[in-house]
């Protein structure tokens, strides 16, 4: 159960999540022994994957790779991260026990008085894949 509350937390970002945690939210619903047998296994090991590479892990190291590449020109200065990915904004904040996603948090968190993380839609903020990708 507490695999499905980390991965509902990034659900938007995962492709096809109701799909592949469908058997398994009905497995926590039965109130008998769990046993993981092949039809278990296999949604467990695609929602696995999907987290551990999704484009919400690839949206925060982004903005690990900026912080530290720029570092020399924002130390000290107040500045602003805009985003499309709501994720990258609860960074900080965030309580995971994924070792990628605490690495990142304590790398970012000398930024973390100068740093405000702002979260602007795709169709607003238009120029976000061209300078991005």
């Amino acid at each position: 159960m507490s695999f499905l509350g980390f991965a509902k937390y990034g659900r938007q970002h995962l492709k096809d999540f109701a799909i592949h945690a469908r058997s398994l939210y009905r497995t926590c619903d039965q109130q008998t022994v769990l046993e993981m047998t092949q039809e278990r296994i296999q949604p467990y090991d695609k929602l696995k994957y999907a987290l551990t590479n999704s484009q919400l892990l690839m949206e925060c190291l982004c903005l690990v790779w900026a912080l530290e590449e720029l570092h020399y020109y924002i130390d000290g200065s107040v500045f602003e991260v805009i985003t499309e990915c709501t994720a990258v904004e609860s960074l900080l904040d965030m309580k995971t026990s994924n070792r990628h996603m605490l690495r990142w948090q304590i790398a970012i968190q000398e930024y973390r008085g100068n740093m405000t993380i702002l979260h602007k839609t795709g169709n607003i903020h238009r120029n976000s894949d061209g300078l991005s990708r």
